[in-house]
C-alpha cells in the first residue's frame, strides 16, 4: 500500500469511524507490522490515528491536523456544544468551588505567552492537542480577569476550571528527549527464558487454582476465583510487599473503596470521557448520590489529604495501602488475555508527599521508591526491565513516569508489572495540599504547595502470571521464590497436597460435577 492510499484511508479513518474498535481494525491493515510493539500502549482513537500520521510523513503531525486544529476563536467560544465535548465534566464540585480553584491551577503558566511554545510542544507530545484549547482558555480567563459582574465573573470561573481542569502536567526533560515516543529501557535484571512451560491460564485450568469462565449467573465479565495454592500466594505476596515498604518507613492506611468523583479527578483520570475507566455507583439515600469505585489507592489516599496543610519538618511523608482496584475498561487483545487485564484486583500502593523547596525532593523520592521496586523484584528471581516512559505514556498528571515489564515466558512477552509516577504539583494543587515552613504566617491561600509521588508495590494478578510462568520446573512443579517462604500461611508442597484438582465448587460445567461425582463414588467402593 502506498503513501497515497494510506492518506486517503486515513481521511476515511478520521470522518467515518468513531469506534476504538474500527480504528483498531483499520489500524491494523494499514500499518501491519510497520508499528513496533511498544505501540501497544497505544489504546485510543487519537493516538492511533496520530500513530498513522507519523507513518506517512517526516513531520510527526503533519498529514491532518487534529479535528479542533487551528479553528475560529470567537466563533468556538459562542458555542455552547464546544465547551460541553471539550469540558469532558459535569462534576457540581468544580463548578460549586470553580473561582477557589481557579487561583490554585497556575494560570499564569497557561497564559503567559512565554511558555506558549513549551505548551504546545508539551500537548503535542502527549496527544492532547486535540483535546486542550489554549486560545479558548486565555480569552476566558482574559474575559475572568477583566469583567466586574458578579455572575459573569462565576460562569466564566465555571468554564475555563472545566478546561484547564485537563492541561496535563509539564513533562521531564528525560521523557521529551526520547524521539520515537517509544519507551526506552534504563535497567534490566536478570536473562529472558524461554522454557517450554505452560501459561497460566492453561497450568491453573490443570491444577484446579483458578476459575474466570463461565462466571455469568455469578459475576461479570473479566472476573476471577483464585483457589487454594493461588489465593495463599496472593496473601504471600501482599505481605511480603508490606514488609519492604514497612522497613522504608511507608506508613500503612486502610483505605475506602467508594469515592466521590472530584478525588478520582483531582488525581488525573476523567469519570466521563469516551473511554470510561471507572464503575459508577448510585447511592440513593446520599445527598451526593453518585460516587465511583476506586482505581487505586492513590486516588483514597490523595482525597484522605484534600485540604491539608504540612509542617515542613514533616515532609516527606510515606504512606503504602492494600486495596481493591477498580477498573471499567477491559480489552480485547490477545496479549491481555485471562488474567492480565481485569476490572478488578488487589494492590499494594505506595504515595509519597515532598516540600518543593529546592525543586528536587520529589524526584529523589520518585528515585527512591523506583529502587524498592526493582529491590522487590529481584528478589523474586524474574527478569524484568525497568522504562523511561516518554509524554505520550504519561497521561495527565505525571511529570516523569517509569514502569517495570517482567518476562512471561508462558506468554513469552514482556508484561507491565508495575509503575512509578513523580505528579509534582499537579494533584496537590487540584487537592489543595500545601505545606509551610516552622514560624511561618502567610495565609494558607498563599503557602507552596507539596509534590505528589506515587508506585505500585506489588500488582497481583500480573505477579501471579510472571511467578506461575517463570518458576515452573521441568516436572511442571513450581518452585516459588525461597524470599516468600516465611510470608506463606504453609509451605507451598503442603498447599499443592492439601487442594486437589478436583473440587465441585470450581468445577465450571455440570458435566465436570458428574464427572466429578462419578469418580469420587468409585473411590468409596474402592475403599
Amino acid at each position: 500500500m502506498d503513501v497515497v492510499e494510506i492518506r486517503h484511508l486515513v481521511g476515511v479513518l478520521l470522518k467515518h469511524c468513531p469506534s476504538t474498535r474500527h480504528i483498531t481494525r483499520l489500524t491494523n491493515r494499514l500499518v501491519g507490522s510497520q508499528v513496533p510493539s511498544s505501540r501497544r500502549y497505544l489504546h485510543s482513537r487519537q493516538n492511533k490515528i496520530h500513530q498513522l500520521c507519523r507513518l506517512v510523513s517526516t513531520k510527526p503531525g503533519t498529514v491532518l491536523q487534529p479535528d479542533n486544529a487551528g479553528g475560529d476563536v470567537v466563533k468556538k467560544l459562542d458555542d455552547k456544544s464546544y465547551f460541553k465535548r471539550l469540558g469532558k465534566t459535569t462534576n457540581h464540585y468544580w463548578t460549586d468551588h470553580a473561582e477557589d480553584i481557579l487561583q490554585r491551577l497556575n494560570m499564569e503558566r497557561l497564559v503567559d505567552p512565554d511558555h506558549n511554545l513549551n505548551l504546545r510542544e508539551n500537548l503535542r507530545r502527549r496527544y492532547c492537542d486535540d483535546k486542550v484549547d489554549l486560545d479558548v482558555i486565555r480569552s476566558l480567563w482574559g474575559r475572568w480577569s477583566t469583567t466586574t459582574s458578579r455572575k459573569d465573573r462565576e460562569e466564566l470561573a465555571s468554564t475555563v476550571v472545566g478546561l484547564a481542569l485537563w492541561v496535563p502536567n509539564d513533562s521531564c526533560s528525560e521523557a521529551l528527549a526520547i524521539p520515537d515516543d517509544a519507551p526506552v529501557p534504563i535497567n534490566v535484571h536478570g536473562q529472558p527464558t524461554t522454557p517450554e512451560v505452560l501459561e497460566f491460564q492453561k497450568y491453573c485450568d490443570k491444577h484446579g487454582w483458578l476459575r474466570n469462565d463461565n462466571l455469568g449467573n455469578i459475576a461479570n465479565h473479566r472476573s476471577y476465583f483464585l483457589k487454594g495454592p493461588l489465593a495463599e500466594l496472593e496473601e504471600a505476596l501482599v505481605r511480603y510487599a508490606l514488609d519492604a515498604v514497612k522497613k522504608l518507613g511507608f506508613q500503612l492506611i486502610s483505605v475506602p473503596d467508594i469515592l466521590y468523583p472530584h478525588v478520582i479527578e483531582s488525581c488525573g483520570m476523567k469519570t466521563r470521557s469516551d473511554r470510561d475507566q471507572v464503575f459508577w455507583v448510585e447511592l440513593p439515600d446520599s445527598p451526593n448520590s453518585e460516587v465511583c469505585l476506586s482505581g487505586t489507592a492513590e486516588m483514597s489516599i490523595g482525597g484522605s489529604l484534600q485540604d491539608r496543610t504540612f509542617m515542613l519538618s514533616s515532609l516527606p511523608l510515606k504512606l503504602a495501602a492494600v486495596s481493591r482496584c477498580f477498573r471499567a475498561e477491559t480489552s480485547s487483545i490477545e496479549e491481555e488475555r485471562g488474567l492480565y487485564r481485569v476490572h478488578e484486583f488487589t494492590k499494594v500502593e505506595l504515595f509519597g508527599v515532598t516540600a518543593a523547596e529546592t525543586g528536587t525532593e520529589s524526584s529523589e523520592l520518585h528515585q527512591e521508591i523506583r529502587t524498592l521496586e526493582e529491590s522487590l523484584f529481584s528478589q523474586l528471581g524474574i527478569h524484568f526491565k525497568t522504562l523511561e516512559m516518554p509524554p505520550s505514556e504519561l497521561g495527565l498528571p505525571a511529570f516523569r513516569k517509569f514502569d517495570i515489564e517482567a518476562w512471561m515466558p508462558g506468554r513469552k512477552m514482556f508484561g507491565e508489572i508495575s509503575s512509578c509516577s513523580n505528579c509534582t504539583d499537579f494533584q496537590s494543587r487540584r487537592l489543595n495540599i500545601r505545606y509551610k515552613r516552622e514560624g511561618e504566617s502567610r495565609q494558607p491561600g498563599v503557602l507552596p504547595f507539596v509534590h505528589t509521588v506515587n508506585g505500585t508495590a506489588m500488582a497481583i494478578p500480573r505477579m501471579l502470571i510472571t511467578l506461575v510462568e517463570a518458576c515452573q520446573r521441568p516436572d511442571g512443579s513450581i518452585e516459588i521464590p525461597p524470599v516468600l517462604h516465611k510470608f506463606m500461611t504453609r509451605p507451598w508442597e503442603e498447599s499443592v497436597k492439601v487442594n486437589p484438582k478436583f473440587q465441585t465448587s470450581f468445577l465450571r460445567t455440570k458435566a465436570a460435577q458428574i464427572k466429578y461425582l462419578k469418580q469420587f463414588r468409585e473411590l468409596e467402593l474402592d475403599n
